[in-house]
């Protein structure tokens, strides 16, 4: 796999794109055209024009997330054939789009991106990739203020995804891998005490972890911090709020009491109470149900 791409084949892929778009195009043009992106699917060269057109960002938004179906393909059905490099080159690509959404970028494409990251993850996080929550931190403390907040919804949503394949359904991929994955997670989301804790009675660990502090203890502060300013109106905090209630709902199914204790997780609840937003209610109601099934 390079980073080389067939001008011609990119431009064919795109033309083909459009006539699926344009209204005016006939049956027979739209059916030849559907025909030939499910082709393109299965060249070897799709993951590099995928990338191509996803990171382009002067196309238009169902283009670029045409180009991320091209790497969802190379990840889901090909991945096993590829050696280390080419699958350290394919992961690049996908964390470089990540590094790269911005607030003008639709939800459906940023959720796109995340869901790739999450599947690379049940792949090889734990074996040949040490430093996911590193990248995830990175992102979470991000300097610039113009895509904190993006950001911080992107990771809120790998950390969903990764909860509910690892942990809570029967993903055949994540299963394979069952036993690293659901020890590199637990490392990763555990308060800090009860991380040390782990660490002196079990004695052995993933190294997986970036911080001392857990994803749990940062998003119940996340949310506690939006709940002190979504009275305010602004719709990204609303967002933000409601997809780390969304986070959380998965994870804490998982968790044992201690580590809601230590992370004062109930008192965040508790705080989103007195908001009033319909949507986070909804999914603060959700939330409280599974952490009393958990408990």
């Amino acid at each position: 796999m390079t980073s080389q791409i067939d001008g011609d084949r990119l431009s064919q892929i795109t033309q083909a794109l459009e006539a699926t778009y344009d209204a005016r195009s006939t049956n027979d043009t739209r059916r030849a055209a559907l025909e030939f992106l499910d082709s393109a699917k299965k060249q070897p060269d799709a993951p590099q024009h995928g990338y191509s057109l996803a990171s382009d960002e002067s196309r238009q938004a169902a283009i670029r997330h045409f180009g991320l179906s091209l790497l969802e393909f190379a990840l889901r059905y090909k991945w096993e054939e590829y050696g280390q490099n080419e699958a350290e080159t394919l992961r690049g690509w996908i964390l470089n789009l990540a590094q790269n959404v911005s607030e003008s970028d639709p939800q459906y494409y940023r959720n796109k991106v995340a869901s790739l990251w999450v599947e690379v993850a049940k792949r090889c996080w734990g074996a040949e990739w040490l430093d996911m929550d590193a990248l995830l931190v990175a992102l979470w403390e991000t300097s610039d203020d113009s895509k904190q907040l993006v950001y911080r919804q992107m990771v809120l949503y790998i950390l969903e995804c990764l909860s509910e394949d690892i942990c809570n359904r029967e993903d055949p991929v994540a299963g394979l891998r069952q036993d690293v994955l659901g020890q590199c997670l637990n490392e990763i989301v555990i308060p800090s005490q009860l991380y040390k804790d782990h660490l002196e009675s079990r004695g052995s660990s993933q190294n997986v972890r970036h911080t001392q502090d857990g994803w749990l203890s940062r998003m119940c502060a996340f949310l506690f911090q939006c709940s002190t300013i979504i009275s305010q109106g602004d719709q990204r905090v609303v967002v933000s709020a409601t997809k780390t209630l969304e986070a959380l709902r998965p994870t804490v199914t998982w968790l044992s009491l201690r580590a809601l204790t230590e992370t004062e997780c109930a008192q965040s609840l508790y705080k989103m109470l007195a908001v009033g937003d319909t949507a986070v209610q909804t999914v603060r109601l959700t939330l409280a149900l599974s952490t009393a099934q958990s408990d």
